[in-house]
């Protein structure tokens, strides 16, 4: 399993990218818990994906970095907008 022969730091950053775009998603519901339950658990699955699939786990990590990158930044031009 990719996942678990990770170096620490690849997987660290996949865990911090994932809680911001979890945190993210939980605030921009509205605190809906079923909705993130269900991105949780797509994610998880989503996992499983990335045993078989030939990019290796550092592309994913990269694109969870993109993607928390772009939802904070977007949330810090957001407030400072109406600030």
């Amino acid at each position: 399993m990719e996942l678990l022969q990770a170096p620490f730091l690849t997987w660290l950053t996949y865990e911090v990218a994932n809680s911001v775009m979890m945190a993210w998603l939980y605030n921009a519901t509205g605190g809906s818990l079923p909705i993130a339950w269900a991105a949780h658990v797509g994610l998880s699955l989503g996992q499983n994906l990335v045993d078989i699939h030939p990019s290796p786990f550092g592309t994913f990590v990269l694109t969870f970095c993109a993607a928390a990158t772009v939802i904070s930044v977007g949330e810090w031009s957001a407030e400072s907008l109406t600030a």
